[in-house]
């Protein structure tokens, strides 16, 4: 891990990090998800971080990149505002892993950098959401201390 190198995202990395939010859908979704809708889902909050730039206090955009300067993953974490504390929070919003790059360690990498960042900015927690069939994600973040907290049930209503 070497030749990898975390930077905040700058506004040319915009469109290789909007591309790879595409991998995001690498398993398999509820049947009302489509693979598609998990894969954009995220995209819009990503165009507006890169149009709108926010403080540093505010969100963090990490890409992770090869000696090369080739994108290999990136982590989106925002600061959040605790439901039941009222107290500041950080949210892990993505974090993708590309397929060629994987099993390198690179995902418990940008994972603490998520960590680092929220600490940075004084949450003190640090929450995300995964789908209970992304075993590879949910594997990271259990081996990572990250605990299941809410679980959320949904119904299609037809």
């Amino acid at each position: 891990m070497s030749d990898i190198r975390l930077r905040p995202a700058a506004p040319a990395d915009r469109i290789s990090v909007l591309n790879m939010t595409d991998q995001l859908a690498s398993f398999e979704p509820p049947a009302w998800r489509s693979r598609e809708m998990i894969a954009h889902g995220d995209k819009p909050g990503i165009r507006a971080h890169f149009e709108q730039r926010p403080g540093r206090s505010e969100a963090d955009l990490t890409v992770a990149t090869a000696g090369n300067g080739a994108l290999l993953g990136f982590v989106w974490t925002i600061a959040k505002t605790d439901f039941f504390t009222g107290e500041r929070t950080a949210h892990l919003e993505v974090l993708v892993v590309d397929a060629g790059a994987r099993g390198r360690g690179l995902g418990r990498l940008l994972l603490a950098r998520s960590e680092e960042w929220a600490r940075e900015i004084g949450a003190g927690l640090l929450t995300l959401n995964s789908f209970p069939s992304n075993g590879a994600a949910r594997g990271l973040y259990e081996a990572n201390g990250f605990e299941v907290e809410l679980l959320r049930y949904a119904k299609p209503l037809d």
